[in-house]
C-alpha cells in the first residue's frame, strides 16, 4: 500500500494505492470529505451503469448513524495514463479519448 495523496487542499481525504490488488482506496474522517466521497461514489455508480460495466465500486460508512469515517474502494480501470506534469495540449489526445468514452 502506498499513500499517493494526503488531504490535498485540506479536503480531509487521503488516497492509497494497492499495487497488488489493483485497487485505490480513498478515506476520510471529516464531514466534508465524507460528503465528497459519497458524491464521488454516486458518480462512479452512474457512469458504470451507463456503460454497462461489471466493475464494482464500494462505499462503506463507519461510526453508526453519525458516519464518522468513510472508505471508498475503486478498481483500477484499464487504459492509458497521461503525463501529469505536462501541459493539457501535450495530453490532448488522451483527454479527447476520455471525453469520447
Amino acid at each position: 500500500m502506498i499513500l499517493i495523496r494526503n488531504c490535498p487542499h485540506n479536503n480531509g481525504i487521503y488516497t492509497l494505492i494497492h499495487s497488488n490488488n489493483r485497487v485505490i482506496t480513498k478515506s476520510s474522517y471529516s464531514i466534508d470529505g465524507i460528503n465528497s466521497l459519497g458524491n464521488e461514489y454516486k458518480g462512479y455508480k452512474w457512469y458504470l451503469n451507463r456503460i454497462h460495466s461489471n466493475y464494482e465500486v464500494n462505499l462503506k460508512y463507519f461510526g453508526g448513524e453519525k458516519k464518522t469515517y468513510c472508505r471508498l474502494v475503486i478498481p483500477m480501470f484499464p487504459g492509458q495514463t497521461g503525463e501529469c506534469y505536462k501541459s493539457i495540449s501535450y495530453n490532448k489526445k488522451l483527454i479527447y479519448k476520455a471525453v469520447d468514452a
